[in-house]
C-alpha cells in the first residue's frame, strides 16, 4: 500500500506555476482580473496593442490575488512555505480540509490589506498579490499543532521552534506595516492571513488532527502530549 502524498499541496503548486507563466504572456490582463484592487473605480493599468486595460475591485480577487506573484523570488518563497509547512498539515487534516484553510486564510489576508489600506488616492493605488496569507496561516497553524518543531530559516540559517519563528514573523509584519519599512510588501496581508490562521485553528481545525492517518515514514513531528 503506497503511503498518502499530499496531492492538494502540490496541485496548488502547479496552480500557482501555471498563474505565473499566464501572468509572462498577459501580464497587464492577469493582473487586472484577478489582482486585488482598492475600490476606488477604473484603474489604468497599461496598454496592450494600444488598447488601455483597466482593473476596478471585484469580490473575487480576495482569493484570485493568491495565486498571482509579483516574480521568481515571490513564488518560491511562497511555494517553500507550502511545501514544508502545508504538506504536513495536509496529511494530519486531509487534502479538503487543507483546501479550505489555505482559502481562508488567503481571504483573510486579502481583507485585512483592503481595511489598511482604506480608500488610497492619487499615486497611493497598489495592487495586493501572492498567496503570502494563506501560507502565514498555514505557518501559524504549524506552530499550534507542533510548537516544539524546529525550523531552519534560510536567512538567518538558524533553527528555532515553530512558536518562536512565528511571533517573531508577526513581530516584524506589525512593525514593518505599521512604519511603512520595507514598502511594496503587504505586511497586513501577512497578518490577515495569521490571524485567519489562528482563528480558524481554534474554532475548528485543531480538531482536525489524525494520527492514524499519517504513516511513520512521512516522519510527522510529534504534538507535545504525544
Amino acid at each position: 500500500m503506497h503511503p498518502p502524498r499530499p496531492v492538494v499541496s502540490q496541485a496548488l503548486l502547479v496552480v500557482m506555476a501555471i498563474v505565473f507563466g499566464l501572468q509572462q504572456l498577459w501580464p497587464e490582463q492577469m493582473l487586472a482580473w484577478f489582482g486585488l484592487w482598492p475600490d476606488v473605480g477604473p484603474i489604468r493599468v497599461g496598454f496592450v496593442d494600444g488598447v488601455p486595460i483597466f482593473a476596478q475591485f471585484e469580490t473575487w480577487q480576495y482569493l484570485t490575488h493568491g495565486f498571482l506573484h509579483g516574480g521568481a523570488a515571490h513564488l518560491l518563497m511562497n511555494g517553500l512555505a507550502l511545501y514544508m509547512f502545508g504538506s504536513l498539515l495536509e496529511l494530519a487534516w486531509g487534502g479538503t480540509r487543507y483546501l479550505v484553510f489555505f482559502l481562508a486564510c488567503v481571504v483573510g489576508g486579502g481583507l485585512m490589506q483592503a481595511w489598511w489600506i482604506g480608500v488610497p488616492t492619487g499615486n497611493e493605488v497598489s495592487v495586493t498579490l501572492g498567496a503570502s496569507g494563506g501560507a502565514f496561516g498555514i505557518l501559524a497553524a504549524f506552530a499550534l499543532l507542533f510548537p516544539r518543531h524546529k525550523v531552519l530559516l534560510l536567512i538567518p540559517p538558524v533553527p528555532m521552534p515553530a512558536w518562536l519563528l512565528v511571533t517573531l514573523f508577526a513581530m516584524a509584519s506589525t512593525v514593518m506595516g505599521i512604519t511603512g519599512l520595507m514598502p511594496g510588501i503587504a505586511h497586513f496581508a501577512h497578518l490577515g492571513g495569521l490571524l485567519a490562521g489562528l482563528l480558524l485553528y481554534v474554532l475548528v481545525a485543531r480538531n482536525w488532527w489524525q494520527p492514524g492517518q499519517v504513516p511513520a515514514a512521512r516522519r510527522m513531528p510529534t504534538r507535545p502530549e504525544d
